[in-house]
């Protein structure tokens, strides 16, 4: 539970499985390989299907959506949560893994052939030195809930920025803002802060998206990020969320 303080100061490993893309992945798994030859490659047939809704009988193409999305869900809330806790008792954070040594089925952000994943940008992004934070309560929610957010700063330079703006907008599925706020806010060198609430949102079904920014006192961009969840009807079945 990445909600829960690690045992020690730097957590050195987390994330989740993920299939390459198809043109990776033809290389070795060509159409009509079996279940069998999936798992010899790495494929971890219960934990997709548990973790990330996927079964043997989906298309390919939805698979590697599937668990490219869980993957980039995972790597993004549990990274950004372990930076929050800086002054708690986490000193260092290391995602497992960057790059695959073998044509597999792994957790790495890097296939075989150096092509990402889109944990890959879930790392970048939450791995700014400056990052606007969001602190989510999984990313679906039935209709009617009220959904609520902590946008953080996190500052892991040896440096003030004074005099910062930290905003977050809400942005449905055809990128039109619904609501948004902005603070100032002076990010302490090497500090973190929860300052401000994004909701409560008593929203309709659809999909949604809580962007952050972080600029300085001369309008340039220090850090961006953003989470995006899903509301659905109250008779529709939930999707996984972390």
């Amino acid at each position: 539970d990445v909600h829960e303080l690690p045992g020690g100061a730097l957590v050195s490993e987390y994330g989740a499985e993920a299939v390459p893309v198809l043109e990776t992945l033809r290389t070795f798994l060509p159409e009509g390989s079996t279940a069998d030859d999936w798992a010899y490659h790495g494929f971890q047939h219960y934990e997709n299907e548990v973790k990330a809704g996927v079964t043997w009988d989906m298309p390919v193409h939805e698979v590697i959506e599937r668990t490219q999305r869980y993957q980039a869900l995972i790597i993004q809330n549990s990274t950004e949560t372990y930076r929050r806790k800086k002054r708690e008792r986490v000193q260092g954070v290391l995602q497992f893994m960057l790059v695959d040594p073998w044509p597999c089925i792994s957790w790495s952000v890097l296939d075989i052939d150096r092509r990402p994943k889109l944990g890959y940008e879930a790392l970048r992004r939450c791995m700014q030195p400056v990052l606007p934070s969001i602190e989510a309560d999984g990313n679906t929610h039935p209709e009617g809930d009220a959904v609520n957010f902590g946008v953080w700063w996190i500052n892991d330079h040896p440096r003030t920025f004074r005099d910062s703006t930290l905003s977050w907008s809400l942005l449905d599925a055809g990128g039109s803002t619904l609501q948004s706020a902005s603070t100032s806010v002076h990010l302490l060198a090497d500090d973190a802060r929860r300052v401000m609430q994004a909701g409560p949102f008593v929203l309709p079904p659809g999909e949604y998206r809580l962007t952050t920014l972080i600029t300085n006192s001369s309008r340039e961009v220090l850090g961006e990020n953003e989470w995006r969840f899903t509301v659905t009807a109250r008779d529709a079945d939930p999707t996984t969320s972390a």
